[in-house]
């Protein structure tokens, strides 16, 4: 020993400083014996007096768990000649635990290089960790994520969302770049952005930046970020602050309207085509402008109810049972005077209103000359669809109980829709019976996709 250790004791409790807050200790290893001052007994509410000074009952205060990360600590401090640092719960008088920090180095040696004194302070840091767990409450009751970096953009502090953003641990974070922390697989287009925007932050500049995390090839999460400079007392950068949330839905939302913005603007021209091709035939065919506006009107209300159908079913495919419903109900008809029978089948859109205005067609001649202008005529629809082959469909309307049938001398609008216009939506042929039984219509085409329900 260098010197004798009663000579070593009083020259080190001397040099280490009396009262304040933080309590010294030197340890004496060979001796297993204790020295320090009364503010670290007095920091767990014992009286110094009565307080063991030996390594044992320094060790019965430490909570369990801490006991293997103080020694551990300790010895790499011993074993790299450095100053060690260990934050340790101790139990006080009244049987609580208080967090205390413990720092210390081996101030003296064997010449065979033997730890022989250690000594350093021990600060009762609880309400620290109070003030530092108020903080973090604080910040993971934020629904935004909330990071700290240093200067050089290291995580020093992550809060509950953006951990459960990444789905990583908060431990898993700390020490790592911001951009490459793990959980957070950016391209590297968004890590170049992030990386300027850290940068710039740093140097005082608050930054606004939208990513898109590709989490997988499949999904995409948008985040929108603030990165903010970090200014001490001083005023001096000391880091920066990235938060930012998930705007995903409202991306989507975005991405969402602009899709059906295009899908309106689609569909309203394909409508302004029909209505044209509509006036641009009526004109035609009528012999008199009164003729052609009341045709237009008829066919254009037609289109109306096509549209509504497409509406209610939300643009998607529309059934055969909903055209024929909605032929009964907007003149109030009889499910006993229109009988429908068939196998379920479904018509994309342009489809769908093709045959919605062949039909109000076929309906107001047999309100105004057929079977529905009398009061036991009927009207049969039926439709068959072979889905084996090409997807043939043929659609039969047939009247019976009106009055006597017979051919017209010249034929308008409605036979050019019925004979040419209509079957050119499914690609087919159709064609009038006018037999002493009554009127019928048959028309057969394919169906431009596999629409069976």
């Amino acid at each position: 020993m260098s010197q004798d250790p009663l000579h070593s004791r009083h020259h080190l409790i001397e040099a280490v400083l009396q009262g304040g807050h933080i309590g010294h200790w030197v340890w004496f290893i060979k001796e297993d014996r204790f020295d320090y001052t009364d503010t670290w007994p007095e920091a767990l509410n014992y009286e110094p007096q009565a307080f063991a000074r030996s390594l044992e009952a320094f060790g019965e205060l430490i909570h369990p768990d801490d006991v293997a990360g103080l020694i551990a600590t300790f010895e790499a401090g011993e074993k790299a000649e450095s100053r060690f640092s260990a934050d340790i719960r101790m139990k006080d008088c009244a049987g609580h635990y208080q967090h205390m920090r413990v720092t210390g180095k081996v101030v003296e040696r064997t010449a065979e290089g033997e730890a022989l004194i250690a000594s350093g302070a021990i600060e009762n840091i609880t309400a620290e960790r109070e003030r530092e767990e108020n903080r973090r409450l604080l910040l993971d009751g934020m629904p935004v994520f909330v990071g700290l970096l240093d200067m050089d953009s290291r995580v020093v502090e992550a809060n509950g969302a953006a951990t459960a953003f990444i789905q990583q641990e908060r431990a898993d974070l700390l020490g790592e770049r911001f951009w490459e922390a793990p959980g957070w697989p950016l391209n590297q287009e968004h890590t170049d952005e992030v990386r300027a925007a850290v940068d710039k932050a740093l140097k005082g500049d608050l930054q606004q930046v939208e990513i898109a995390w590709h989490i997988t090839d499949t999904i995409t999460r948008y985040i929108d970020m603030t990165v903010s400079p970090l200014y001490d007392t001083n005023n001096n950068i000391i880091g920066c602050i990235p938060s930012g949330s998930d705007v995903t839905q409202r991306k989507l939302m975005e991405q969402q309207e602009a899709l059906l913005m295009r899908e309106l603007q689609h569909r309203v021209k394909n409508t302004l085509a029909i209505i044209q091709g509509l006036a641009s035939q009526i004109m035609r065919q009528a012999a008199t402008k009164e003729d052609a506006a009341q045709t237009l009107s008829l066919q254009l209300q037609a289109l109306a109810s096509a549209h509504d159908m497409l509406v209610d079913n939300n643009w998607s495919a529309t059934s055969m049972q909903n055209i024929v419903e909605r032929l009964r109900d907007e003149h109030d008809i009889s499910s006993s005077r229109i009988h429908a029978h068939g196998p379920a089948v479904k018509f994309p859109q342009k489809s769908t209103v093709m045959l919605t205005l062949a039909l109000h067609e076929l309906r107001t001649n047999a309100i105004k000359h057929g079977a529905l202008s009398q009061e036991e005529g009927l009207v049969e629809i039926s439709w068959t669809f072979d889905a084996s082959g090409p997807g043939t469909f043929e659609m039969v309307w047939k009247e019976t109980g009106g009055p006597p049938v017979k051919e017209p001398q010249d034929q308008g609008f409605g036979a050019l829709l019925l004979l040419r216009i209509f079957p050119a939506e499914f690609r087919g042929q159709a064609e009038f019976n006018f037999s002493t039984e009554g009127f019928s219509y048959v028309m057969r085409g394919v169906l431009p996709v596999d629409v069976t329900a």
